[in-house]
């Protein structure tokens, strides 16, 4: 198996734990929510001065924006490392 399979299968596995097991699939084995769109719109700005305000929870975004990664991967297979949580 040459280098570029043994990634992209080490990398498929690892988006197969975050969406299928019991850890993550609450977490990332489902589409971004309404919730997960303020985030999303958000400036980077806002999203840094809503956190320090503990408006928001650091967690709820980044789980937002790899929701969303993991989305933009099934259409384009964009992502060459997943680091989530």
């Amino acid at each position: 198996m040459s280098n570029s399979a043994e990634k992209q299968l080490e990398r498929e596995n690892e988006i197969r734990f975050l969406t299928l097991s019991d850890t993550y699939k609450d977490v990332y084995g489902k589409p971004t929510t309404e919730a997960d769109e303020k985030y999303l719109q958000s400036s980077v700005k806002d999203i840094v001065s809503k956190v320090q305000k503990d408006e928001w929870d650091p967690k709820e975004v980044v789980r937002a924006y790899g929701r969303r990664a993991l989305e933009a991967h099934e259409q384009t297979r964009c992502l060459s490392e997943i680091l989530l949580d």
